[in-house]
């Protein structure tokens, strides 16, 4: 069992453990995407339809997003993006849709891993989705091809061809028979500190995203239980920047609660505070908010900032009011991380083989993989040998296990879990 031994320093800059009233907008509609900074108060805020692919520029990342966002008119969804797989195709040969079968969806685990990087094979380190690293030269060449339906309903077809050792994207575009196409470069030099950039299809540009934000609210979709069968719904959410950690407190007094319970339960998902702060009552058929959650917020620069949410105005302003609380400085003898870290499943949902990937900081006693139902109750366990740093395993799936299921990577020093959906 580790244990972390916490030095708590707060640096006192007028103020100790101060509140403050923030908020955040989505805008009318959920028509904009809001980019957040805690310390400065600030907000950049880009419409949905700004763009379309964004590009990890974090080094030695590969992940290439899809805008998930979408506008609510009247409680119903605007037209949005769909991301799809051609398999066994090149780029140059005409792209039929009847074989186009496999949905894609950003995981938001985190900002390395988007949807283009899903059909990656965890057995395969140097599998990442759309192409495979050549452990040699640090390049990564494309094998695969997507399809993208656009907002207009029209398709494109997409394939990375190659990310250089430097970071350096090469993208190329056209349409389903091969007219227009367009060769992007995306260079991380050429986007100063921001951490992905930004693609759109209707100008043909690409644009640096927003730079020193810590919380971006918007549209994305998650896959939601409704009560009869799990879907992958549009929500609206709050997810976190390259870098941030966030520890969820439950069923706390959030005014009272302190950070050193949960310095040790910092996760980096990038969707840890996510969507599931509200929810609709379908009785008053308003939003309330969930009154005993507190979130804990660390900056790379070790800045702690807690965070209680008090107020959603839902699509009539796409408006959030939450409180923060400064609190400090956290420096530790032990950096206050989770033991595992990066957890993927692929595909989601499963048929018949469970795919997992997931790193460990330290070499831990035990590791085992839980698979519980919706009531609790553990349905399947497999003890596994895991070891510092990236594990990619695969397993056949009793023919007894379906339907939503929580799938859980547990250590004698924590634990991370996923929806996942058994078919």
């Amino acid at each position: 069992m580790r244990h972390s031994f916490l030095i708590i320093a707060i640096l006192i800059a007028g103020r100790i453990s101060a509140q403050e009233f923030s908020q955040i907008s989505a805008g009318p509609g959920y028509g904009n995407q809001s980019f957040y900074s805690l310390e400065s108060d600030q907000e950049q805020t880009v419409p949905n339809e700004s763009w379309d692919l964004a590009f990890s520029l974090v080094p030695e990342s590969a992940g290439v997003h899809f805008n998930e966002a979408t506008a609510s008119v009247m409680g119903a969804p605007a037209p949005f993006l769909e991301v799809y797989v051609a398999p066994g195709l090149t780029f140059e040969e005409v792209v039929d849709l009847s074989g186009v079968t496999d949905t894609l969806y950003n995981p938001e685990t985190n900002w390395g891993e988007g949807a283009f990087n899903t059909p990656a094979n965890p057995a395969d380190l140097m599998d990442v989705g759309w192409g495979k690293r050549n452990p040699t030269t640090g390049e990564i060449e494309g094998d695969r091809v997507f399809v993208v339906k656009l907002r207009d309903e029209t398709y494109r077809k997409v394939m990375i061809e190659k990310q250089n050792a430097d970071g350096v994207y090469a993208v190329r575009t056209a349409m389903l028979n091969g007219m227009q196409e367009v060769l992007f470069i995306v260079d991380p030099a050429d986007y100063g500190s921001s951490p992905l950039a930004f693609l759109s299809f209707s100008t043909s540009q690409v644009t640096a995203a927003p730079t020193g934000w810590d919380l971006a609210f918007l549209r994305y979709r998650s896959l939601i239980f409704d009560g009869t069968q799990p879907l992958q719904y549009a929500v609206t959410g709050i997810l976190t920047a390259p870098g941030v950690e966030v520890a969820q407190a439950d069923q706390v007094d959030p005014e009272t609660v302190g950070f050193e319970e949960y310095a040790d339960s910092l996760e980096t998902r990038i969707d840890v505070i996510g969507e599931d702060w509200k929810y609709f009552n379908l009785s008053a058929f308003s939003w309330e908010i969930v009154t005993d959650r507190a979130y804990f917020v660390k900056l790379p620069d070790n800045h702690i900032w807690k965070l209680q949410f008090i107020d959603f105005e839902g699509s009539s302003t796409g408006t959030a009011t939450f409180i923060k609380y400064d609190l400090g400085i956290v420096t530790s003898t032990q950096r206050p991380e989770s033991l595992i870290r990066d957890f993927g499943i692929f595909p989601n949902p499963v048929a018949e083989q469970l795919n997992l990937a997931f790193s460990l900081n330290d070499q831990p006693e035990q590791v085992e993989v839980q698979v519980f139902d919706l009531t609790g109750r553990l349905v399947w366990s497999v003890p596994i040998q895991g070891h510092q740093g990236l594990n990619g395993l695969s397993f056949q799936v009793p023919d007894t296990l379906t339907g939503l299921c929580q799938v859980v990577i547990a250590t004698n020093a924590g634990q991370v879990s996923q929806l996942v959906l058994f078919q």
